[in-house]
């Protein structure tokens, strides 16, 4: 029993170290600065921004569960297959976890196909692979119709 407890305390230090922290100010400052860019590029289909924004291999998840890779999806954002109107991010939650700083949202995306909004959650994940804030991982679900309701009123 005395070995298990000598092995079992520095792994809860560990974990409890690992635990979500709140993002230091100037680190949050830095990311959601960073994070307006890069939805600034979004809406003006701003190739090199977003080529610089995010991270070679993201991992890009649409509310519908669509995958895109980084080319994909910058392809797409950038020939007019596809274009985003607007999209404001509310009730914002910045957490940090060493290195990584992971964002989270509400928000309505405005597109050509549903200029009314889609309500979403989106969690945004961002680090420093080359040195600079980019995007590392994105993913969207669709809220639930009573959650929807109170993001559109709320435009």
């Amino acid at each position: 029993m005395l070995r298990f407890g000598l092995f079992a305390v520095p792994f809860l230090i560990s974990v409890a170290a690992a635990v979500a922290a709140e993002a230091k100010p100037d680190v949050a400052k830095a990311v959601l600065a960073v994070e307006r860019e890069w939805i600034s590029a979004v809406l003006k289909q701003d190739k090199a921004a977003l080529e610089r924004l995010m991270a070679d291999d993201i991992v890009y998840v649409h509310g519908d569960g669509n995958v895109e890779s980084k080319a994909h999806f910058i392809e797409q954002m950038t020939n007019g297959t596809k274009q985003q109107l607007d999209g404001v991010f509310k009730n914002t939650k910045v957490r940090q976890y060493g290195d990584i700083v992971i964002t989270e949202h509400l928000t309505l995306i405005k597109t050509p196909k549903v200029p009314a909004g889609e309500a979403l959650e989106i969690s945004l994940v961002w680090g420093k692979p080359s040195g600079q804030w980019q995007l590392l991982s994105r993913h969207a679900s669709r809220l639930k119709p009573e959650k929807e309701k109170e993001v559109q009123a709320s435009k």
